[in-house]
């Protein structure tokens, strides 16, 4: 018994003194909790600090309190996870940019559309929405998208003001060396155009809206790994295999087209820019569907060569 005394009297010295130095703390400004006081933060904080309290600042939580709030000058609104503005979804569709400062930033006498974080994001969403990759594949045939009608997809979106790049396939670059000097020279003083012939620069895919391609898997890899919509122009089929019927296999291409892609012909090229409205709409009601598709057709296996093989050999056994 006198054990649990000698215990109690320590435990409740040492609470005395955990208080006494909090208050100290706190009379000496600084906003700093300890775990006993920890759950009272809000409150005491209104009691020393209320002018800073007025922001509706969750101290136990360290975040700002959800909710519409209105001051002498504005309405403003801190969303769930306590940022100031509207909602925003968490997991990694896109890239996500945070604004850190002080009173500017979070812009409290400001409308929430107004705070330059907003009118940031205002100017960066419409950025994107007006680029276009266009990245056709090569073929062994020199009738090809790239060859016939290339200059005239470029135009056709250039005067519709969006901002092109020009992503053309490694063979292209050797095969239709011509017809890519002949679109560097027309274009090459146009802001709304960008030539992107380094295999290794990979930011045209980040900062698109879309890709615009024809055949080959850019457009499958495009969606994806970055999870927005491709527009295949359908023209000449790419069949580098004379025996491909004989496998008896539809295309993984194919099926992606046919299930998440926007396909149009060369006649509805200069109609591109009617259809681009269409195809991030229909490309949100079926992007749910693309990690299925993934898990079905694309392999994780630590060693894909050793599984091609065995499937090849399964397939040649029948």
């Amino acid at each position: 018994m006198k054990n649990i005394v000698n215990l109690l009297i320590i435990l409740i010295s040492l609470i005395i003194l955990e208080l006494f130095s909090q208050l100290l703390i706190l009379t000496l400004g600084e906003k700093k909790y300890s775990i006993l006081v920890q759950p009272f933060s809000n409150s005491i904080q209104q009691t020393f600090f209320p002018d800073e309290y007025k922001i509706n600042w969750d101290f136990s939580k360290n975040k700002m309190i959800p909710g519409i709030y209105e001051n002498e000058e504005t309405q403003y609104t801190i969303n769930s996870k306590g940022f100031r503005g509207k909602e925003f979804k968490t997991f990694k569709e896109k890239y996500r940019i945070i604004c850190f400062g002080g009173s500017s930033t979070i812009g409290l006498k400001s409308p929430d559309d107004q705070t330059y974080p907003a009118i940031l994001e205002k100017k960066l969403n419409n950025k994107l929405k007006k680029n276009i990759l266009f990245a056709p594949s090569w073929n062994k045939s020199s009738k090809n998208l790239f060859n016939d009608y290339s200059l005239f997809i470029i135009q056709t979106l250039i005067e519709s003001g969006y901002f092109v790049t020009l992503r053309p396939h490694p063979e292209l670059i050797k095969k239709s060396a011509k017809i890519l000097k002949k679109i560097k020279n027309i274009f090459q003083n146009n802001k709304k155009f960008k030539l992107n012939d380094n295999l290794l620069d990979l930011s045209p895919f980040d900062l698109s809206q879309f890709i615009i391609t024809d055949n080959g898997g850019v457009g499958l890899e495009y969606s994806l790994i970055y999870r927005k919509p491709a527009m295949y122009i359908n023209y000449v089929e790419k069949i580098h295999n004379s025996s491909h019927k004989e496998l008896n296999i539809e295309p993984i291409e194919n099926l992606f087209k046919k299930n998440f892609a926007y396909e149009i012909n060369v006649d509805d090229i200069k109609n591109i820019p009617k259809i681009i409205s269409k195809m991030d709409e229909s490309f949100q009601l079926k992007i749910k569907n693309l990690d299925n598709f993934y898990e079905k057709y694309i392999s994780n296996d630590k060693n894909p060569s050793k599984k091609a093989t065995q499937i090849i050999s399964e397939i040649l056994s029948k």
